[in-house]
This record gives structure tokens, sequence and C-alpha cells, in this order.
């Protein structure tokens, strides 16, 4: 019988991650020997979880051979025999790249003219490794610094000229003559593209005076890292957010972003696409990276969770992949599912709970760092304890 099951979930390994966030949240022992920086939770091809309750059984086997029981008739018409999101825990203890992800058009497009270019799904260089778009969201676990979108073109201009950079002055004249959109697109792509010398130079102009503000202090920070890359400088053109615990961030097709530091649950459409512009030893493309953005001056939204039932609260987006909600329970509280969910996985952040199948009586205990996969043929079903839970599931 299919059922409720709890997950093994693989830890990636990627030099900015954390030894210690992921292991504490799994009650691990800590530090560990190699950055965890990501841990996820889904099917995505590249490191599905696995079932505990069938032999450790994939979660993308279990969703081919049987997509109509654990995804239900409208997810799987709508996405095929794939679980439309995953789930991650995100821990940086170091920057994340410059990056950017491709809307369906653009990821179709790309993913396959790379294939009849013949360049193999694993190379190096490869900028589309599946055909799906990847639209995300951030919700902060801790505090959480990121960059995220360009500011204002007199703001920046005026924030490098305070700061005495001239190297760049011929390309700030022009962002200040041609102002937002077509002016973040030739600035963007001029300084990203200039020679490491001229690049050096601006970056040892910014950091000669005192690192008072947080943006300056990132800015230090970036190039200490990074003293040849232009992507030091992204505090200067791009917003810097700082996420508080519970607070969430969404980031559309073609928003320009980087993750500076932090821990946070994360939910994306199931790919893998990232077009990255600096800070890192990755594949950098910026003219594929400058096809995909949206270069127009916008100020961040931070968003908070709306009440939806008692305890739960959900990340309201126009992401038709993925909900994120987060349902926060009491000794004496308990939460029921409704009808027609489709798929659904739950993560505990905090604290122990159980779920229970109410059509066999079958309950499951779950505590902190766990998380289940609820297939959609599971008619209703209740969660009680005193825990902090988040669960990922398709909306509508």
């Amino acid at each position: 019988m299919l059922g409720i099951s709890l997950l093994d979930n693989p830890v990636r390994h990627y030099p900015w991650g954390s030894r210690d966030a992921i292991a504490r949240l799994q009650r691990r022992s800590n530090p560990t020997e190699h950055p965890e920086a990501e841990l996820w939770i889904g099917a995505h091809p590249a490191a599905p979880s696995r079932l505990r309750r069938d032999d450790r059984l994939s979660l993308a086997e279990l969703l081919c051979d049987r997509s109509i029981e654990t995804l239900g008739h409208r997810v799987s018409t709508g996405f095929g025999s794939a679980l439309p999101f995953l789930l991650k825990v995100l821990a940086a203890s170091e920057p994340l790249s410059i990056q950017a992800h491709p809307d369906a058009v653009q990821a179709r497009e790309g993913f396959e003219r790379e294939n009849a270019a013949g360049i193999p799904l694993d190379a190096p260089h490869r900028n589309y490794r599946d055909d799906q778009p990847k639209p995300e969201l951030i919700c902060a676990l801790t505090p959480f610094w990121a960059l995220r979108g360009f500011r204002d073109a007199r703001a920046i201009v005026r924030g490098f000229r305070q700061r005495g950079i001239e190297e760049f002055s011929a390309e700030l004249e022009r962002l200040d003559r041609e102002g937002d959109g077509l002016g973040h697109q030739h600035f963007f792509a001029s300084i990203m593209n200039a020679g490491g010398d001229r690049v050096a130079r601006a970056i040892a102009q910014a950091v000669t005076g005192t690192a008072q503000t947080p943006t300056d202090q990132w800015v230090a920070r970036l190039a200490a890292a990074h003293p040849h890359d232009a992507g030091a400088l992204a505090p200067l053109f791009l917003h810097l957010v700082r996420l508080e615990p519970g607070e969430a961030m969404y980031l559309d097709a073609g928003e320009l972003h980087s993750y500076l530091e932090g821990v946070g649950v994360e939910i994306m459409a199931n790919s893998d696409n990232v077009l990255r512009g600096g800070l890192t030893p990755k594949h950098v493309d910026v003219p594929e990276l400058c096809r995909t953005l949206t270069f127009a001056s916008q100020q961040p939204a931070v968003l908070r969770p709306a009440t939806r039932t008692t305890g739960e609260r959900v990340f309201e987006t126009p992401a038709s992949h993925f909900e994120l909600a987060v349902l926060t329970l009491d000794r004496d509280q308990s939460w029921s599912s409704g009808s027609a969910r489709g798929p659904e996985i739950w993560l505990v952040t905090a604290g122990e709970a159980e779920i229970r199948d109410r059509t066999s009586g079958e309950t499951l205990p779950i505590s902190q760092g766990e998380s289940v996969f609820v297939p959609d043929c599971v008619a209703s079903y209740e969660l009680t304890g005193a825990a902090t839970l988040y669960r990922a599931a398709v909306p509508g």
C-alpha cells in the first residue's frame, strides 16, 4: 500500500557551504569534514530523495512508476511524471555566484541548442542542464544576506563616485545618460567584460576607505576573496537585502541575484539551470546571462506569510510549480489536511510531531531535520505535536 513515507535526503557539498548548519538541523555531530551547502528534498534526477519504507526506492523512480497515485490527476496532467518542485535547505557560509535563471522559453531553447551542439549534460561549460524554468523562493531560518536586482541608475552612479571609483568613469557617464533599463544593460555588460587590470584597479579604489556601511563591508569581503572579479562590486549596483528569520524573497526568471550568507528553506521549480556572471570558479557566460536578465530597477519585496488555516501560513507568489507554507504546532493543537492536494513534502525545522494517515491509521513520528513525502492518494491526514514544519506543495 502506498502511503506516507519518511525520506532520506542527499547533502550537496560545495565550497561555499557550512560545516555545521545542516548537521545541526539533522542533529549530527559537527563541524563536518567538508562544507555542506544544500540538503535536497525531492525527485531531481541529479540527487533524488529515497523512501525509507520501500527499500530506499528513489522518489524519482516511485513517481515515474506510479505517477497518478503519487501526483494525482491534476499535477500529472500539468507536469507529467515529474515532481514540479524541489525543496532544499541552503546553508551559505560564503557568497554564492552572481546568477539568474531562465524562463520557460529560454530554458527550452537553450537546452535544445546545447543538445544540438553535442555538449554533454555534465559538461562544466554547459549552461542549460534541463528544459525547465527555475523560479525560486528563499525563506530565512537565520539572518540571511543577499543581493537582488539592480539599484536605480542614479543611485549606482552616486555610489561609485562617492567611493572614488574612477576606473569606470566612462561607463558611469553612459549609465547616467541612458538611465534605467538600457543603461543597466550596457553598464553591467561593460564592467563584467572589462579586463582584469581595470577590474582590479576599480576594486582597489572601492576598498580604500573605511567600511562603515553594510554595503561597504560586503564589497570589502567580496574583494578579499575575488580581487580580480567585477562581481566584488555587485553590492554597489545590486540591492543589498537582509532577511530576518521567517521572512522570504521570491525570485522570478531573469532576476540577477546572489545569496551571500545565512541558512534558509528554499523551494524552486524542479530545475538545475543556472547562468552565472561572477564570484565563482564555475563556468561564467556573461553574454548568455545578459540575454536572460531583466534590466530594470525595482525595490526588492520582502515576503511574510499570510494565514490560511489555524497555525498554517503561506507565502503567496505567482509560481505555478510550487507553494511554500509554514505550520507552527503547539501541544494542544492539531492540523488536518484538505482534499485534492496533490503531492506534498513536509520538513521539520524544530521540535517533534506525528503525522497520521486517517484512512489507514498509520502514524509516523517526525522530528527536527526529518521530512516526509505525502502522495496524493492519501485521502486525509493529521499533524500533531510541538513543532515548526514547512510544507512544499503544488498550488491550486
